[in-house]
């Protein structure tokens, strides 16, 4: 019985050892993705997009809302002298210019919503990208996200990849849908 136990604990002893032999041969990197969305040009022409597609949308939106400021504004002033059916079909125009108003601000709304999903994709997918890249070349076993991890201690082992991501994302302008292929898995 002493021998069988012996035996297990100098198994489980070895067993031990080759994990932990295992775990010091892996080349863990770090990569921090607001650092690279920051830094690489693909972060900025996102925003830069983004501000283009709906910039004439709320440039118009702020208009209108001015218009309407000015409109009952001036319906305060001239209310005084205003019979009581003018000033009926004043504020019944008044309350559908509003809401029409609010359903194209929403409409907007919406429309960022949709465009800000598709170039976190995109970002997303040439991110990926770069990453595997990265992965691949400098021989990582394992690339995390640096907000995923709540604490890491950098060594021989554990490395901030963040930087070459971003170089690299802003040597090869991965297309997006190129991208997506790859983060996939699929070329």
């Amino acid at each position: 019985m002493k021998k069988l136990l012996t035996t297990a604990a100098v198994s489980l002893a070895l067993l031990g050892s080759v994990s932990i032999a295992q775990a010091d041969a892996m080349k863990i990197g770090i990569v921090d993705y607001l650092k690279v969305y920051q830094e690489a040009p693909q972060g900025a022409d996102s925003v830069e997009g983004l501000k283009a597609a709906l910039g004439p949308k709320v440039e118009g939106l702020q208009k209108q809302q001015k218009a309407l400021e000015v409109k009952i504004e001036t319906f305060r002033k001239n209310s005084a002298t205003m019979t009581k059916k003018d000033m009926e079909e004043k504020q019944k125009t008044f309350t559908e210019d509003q809401q029409k108003f609010q359903q194209q601000v929403m409409a907007v709304r919406q429309d960022e919503m949709k465009k800000e999903q598709g170039l976190a994709e995109s970002f997303q997918a040439s991110l990926s990208t770069a990453i595997k890249k990265v992965g691949e070349k400098e021989g990582y076993s394992l690339i995390l996200n640096a907000q995923a991890v709540p604490y890491t201690k950098f060594d021989a082992n554990t490395i901030d990849a963040t930087d070459e991501v971003v170089k690299l994302m802003k040597t090869e302008d991965v297309p997006a849908a190129e991208s997506k292929k790859e983060a996939a898995g699929t070329t």
